[in-house]
Protein backbone atom coordinates (compact mmCIF):
# COMPACT_ATOMS: atom_id res chain seq x y z
CA UNK A 1 0.00 0.00 0.00
CA UNK A 2 3.08 2.46 0.73
CA UNK A 3 4.93 3.37 -1.95
CA UNK A 4 8.70 4.05 -1.42
CA UNK A 5 8.20 7.66 -0.58
CA UNK A 6 6.60 7.02 2.35
CA UNK A 7 10.18 5.51 3.78
CA UNK A 8 11.45 9.05 4.37
CA UNK A 9 8.17 10.85 5.98
CA UNK A 10 8.75 12.03 9.63
CA UNK A 11 7.18 10.89 12.25
CA UNK A 12 4.84 14.11 12.79
CA UNK A 13 3.76 13.39 9.54
CA UNK A 14 2.82 9.70 10.00
CA UNK A 15 1.40 10.39 13.57
CA UNK A 16 -1.02 13.15 11.41
CA UNK A 17 -1.90 10.82 9.20
CA UNK A 18 -2.85 8.32 11.24
CA UNK A 19 -5.06 10.82 13.34
CA UNK A 20 -6.69 11.85 9.97
CA UNK A 21 -7.64 8.14 9.50
CA UNK A 22 -8.57 7.36 13.08
CA UNK A 23 -11.41 10.47 12.63
CA UNK A 24 -12.76 9.34 9.24
CA UNK A 25 -16.00 7.25 9.65
CA UNK A 26 -14.02 4.98 6.93
CA UNK A 27 -11.19 4.44 8.43
CA UNK A 28 -9.07 5.25 5.84
CA UNK A 29 -7.79 7.91 3.68
CA UNK A 30 -9.03 8.58 0.05
CA UNK A 31 -7.93 7.95 -3.38
CA UNK A 32 -7.22 9.35 -6.51
CA UNK A 33 -10.46 6.96 -7.38
CA UNK A 34 -12.83 8.26 -4.75
CA UNK A 35 -12.16 11.90 -6.43
CA UNK A 36 -12.39 10.40 -10.07
CA UNK A 37 -15.32 8.71 -9.36
CA UNK A 38 -17.27 11.82 -7.92
CA UNK A 39 -16.17 13.59 -11.10
CA UNK A 40 -17.21 10.93 -13.51
CA UNK A 41 -20.34 11.35 -11.63
CA UNK A 42 -20.99 14.59 -12.10
CA UNK A 43 -20.13 14.77 -15.71
CA UNK A 44 -22.11 11.87 -16.39
CA UNK A 45 -26.39 11.82 -17.28
CA UNK A 46 -26.97 10.50 -13.83
CA UNK A 47 -25.92 14.31 -12.19
CA UNK A 48 -28.29 16.49 -14.95
CA UNK A 49 -30.66 17.27 -12.52
CA UNK A 50 -27.82 18.67 -9.88
CA UNK A 51 -27.00 22.53 -9.86
CA UNK A 52 -24.91 24.73 -7.74
CA UNK A 53 -24.23 21.84 -5.15
CA UNK A 54 -20.94 21.77 -3.16
CA UNK A 55 -19.83 18.00 -3.15
CA UNK A 56 -17.20 17.13 -0.24
CA UNK A 57 -15.32 13.80 -1.00
CA UNK A 58 -14.45 13.09 2.40
CA UNK A 59 -15.43 9.75 3.60
CA UNK A 60 -17.44 11.28 6.09
CA UNK A 61 -14.86 13.29 7.50
CA UNK A 62 -15.25 16.56 8.89
CA UNK A 63 -14.89 19.02 6.38
CA UNK A 64 -14.47 23.11 6.92
CA UNK A 65 -15.53 24.91 3.74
Amino acid sequence: MFSSMHVYVPNQIILQRNELIERSILKRLGSVEDMASAAAFLASDDSSFITAETIVVAGGTQSRL
